[in-house]
């Protein structure tokens, strides 16, 4: 069926709308893959690390970025390196072929930060936790995985916006089966702990973490728990209960130890009193909580099992992907 304009400028006034509502929406929702791309004009790259190879499940990955002008002239763009950003997305697969995504999160207004102005042969460094929903996302069952992130920024170093998108290199994370204290620990974490901290209330989260931290204080699992129970404790003005946690995570290699050290100052001033930065007990006299922890009737909580490993032979070598996406921009009109 064809319909036929008989008023040209209705015609003219019905494109133009519909043009700049496409526009509109490229902007905002960042470009689909389809796009046609134009020549690489820039040279920022992106390196990826991670301290640490081998992970339980739910156990959170530290992912390390490197942004690098790699060119001879400055480079002025905008962009979040940041897992949860909308500018990143992370891309898994298996040695079988099997490929996992997380497309960064299109409300996330991370995505919008000012303009960074590179200097040629200057780096910024970022890191950030895969963890949550996004780690059950792109690493969802045990077994050996090569990561790939995929970075999208805003080029404004011509005069005008264009948008790039860069991969980085592939880095091997292996996720393993937990057993005894750890498997107790992360049947707990799975189907009683996370739900909670999704949709329950802020006292169920402050029971539950209490919980936790009692019955699996030695797992590897403890430390993120002492972390979020000690902001808890915050939250609700318990400031010794507060130290407690934070002081058992004071001298440990962590990716919180930054924003321990900063709270345990600020406690050290709360509570009138000088902090080190050199582990000590926590002060006596106090009880742990203000009243005492019911446990949690868990006995009536199906435990599903965890999903089998994808049976790979350990001599299998790691075989660098293909480039998942192109390294070449992606160059908008969008002024």
């Amino acid at each position: 069926m064809s319909i036929f304009f008989r008023n040209t400028k209705a015609f003219g006034l019905i494109a133009t709308t519909v043009l700049a509502s496409a526009s509109t929406f490229l902007f905002f929702n960042q470009l689909p893959p389809n796009v046609a791309l134009a020549q690489n004009q820039t040279e920022l790259t992106l390196d990826v690390t991670s301290p640490k190879r081998n992970h339980l499940p739910l156990e959170p990955i530290v992912l390390k970025t490197r942004l690098s002008n790699r060119s001879a002239s400055p480079l002025t763009w905008s962009g979040s390196a940041k897992v949860g950003s909308r500018d990143l997305n992370i891309v898994t697969r298996l040695s079988n072929g099997i490929e996992y995504r997380w497309i960064g999160d299109r409300g996330n207004n991370s995505g919008f930060p000012g303009p960074d102005i590179s200097q040629p042969n200057a780096s910024k460094d970022s890191e950030s936790l895969i963890d949550g929903h996004v780690f059950t996302k792109i690493f969802p069952h045990p077994g050996r995985y090569l990561m790939t992130v995929e970075f999208l920024y805003d080029d404004f170093s011509s005069g005008q916006r264009e948008r790039h998108r860069i991969v980085s290199n592939s880095i091997p994370i292996d996720i393993t089966s937990p057993s005894g204290p750890d498997l107790l620990a992360y049947e707990y974490l799975r189907n009683v702990l996370r739900p909670v901290l999704e949709e329950g209330k802020a006292s169920d989260k402050l029971l539950q973490r209490q919980y936790f931290a009692a019955q699996f204080g030695n797992t590897s699992y403890a430390k993120f728990n002492a972390y979020e129970l000690g902001k808890l404790y915050l939250n609700v003005g318990q400031y010794q209960n507060a130290e407690n946690e934070f002081y058992k995570i004071s001298d440990i290699d962590f990716f919180y130890a930054r924003q321990v050290d900063r709270e345990l100052d600020n406690l050290a001033i709360k509570l009138k009193r000088p902090y080190t930065r050199t582990k000590r007990p926590p002060v006596r006299g106090s009880p742990p909580v203000p009243q005492p922890i019911p446990s949690p009737n868990i006995s009536a909580i199906p435990i599903a099992p965890i999903p089998p490993p994808i049976a790979i032979p350990i001599s299998t070598p790691i075989v660098s992907p293909t480039p998942i996406l192109s390294s070449t921009p992606i160059v908008s009109s969008t002024p």
